[in-house]
């Protein structure tokens, strides 16, 4: 990561570098662009700061990502022999033989969208929203926060008001 992101001498490679060809030279600015707005211009203890919160970035991102995961992996719905007998072959493909939905987007929106029973709809809607949501067994609450605190805290070394403005590039 640091040697990439914040090596001058690689950045001073690549802008040197002659090019005619307009795909190569299409490349080249997109990677001079990318260093750029990595940081390469700041001072090493700012490079520094960015580092570790990239570090700490990942170590939230990994953490939400397996919380929702794990919460995917809990999801499932139980419907009775009735309500099953009441599905269309294309929605009762979708429940395994204890008659239970495990998590897939695909299934979910399936549900959501084309079944015309309104209770199971209801039902998956219910245990989707439990998916890595507040107060739950798999919480992403403090993930989230602090995933927005060091994105904006990032943005701000590199020059920006907040995250959304260097999204939109806007200084």
């Amino acid at each position: 990561f640091k040697e990439i992101n914040f090596n001058k001498s690689h950045y001073n490679f690549i802008a040197s570098l002659k090019v005619e060809d307009e795909e190569d030279r299409h490349y080249k600015e997109k990677k001079l662009n990318s260093l750029e707005e990595n940081g390469i211009h700041l001072p090493k203890e700012k490079q520094d700061e960015l580092i570790e919160i990239s570090k700490q970035l990942m170590e939230y991102q990994s953490s939400f990502t397996k919380n929702a995961l794990n919460a995917k992996k809990k999801f499932n719905v139980k419907i009775g022999e009735t309500m099953f007998s009441a599905l269309s072959d294309d929605i009762r493909a979708l429940f395994n033989e204890d008659l239970v939905l495990n998590y897939s987007v695909s299934a979910v929106m399936k549900i959501l969208k084309n079944c015309p029973i309104k209770e199971l709809r209801d039902l998956v809607y219910n245990e989707d929203q439990k998916i890595a949501n507040k107060g739950t067994d798999f919480d992403n609450t403090n993930n989230i926060n602090q995933i927005v605190l060091l994105k904006n805290k990032r943005a701000k070394i590199l020059g920006f008001k907040n995250a959304g403005s260097q999204i939109l590039k806007e200084k």
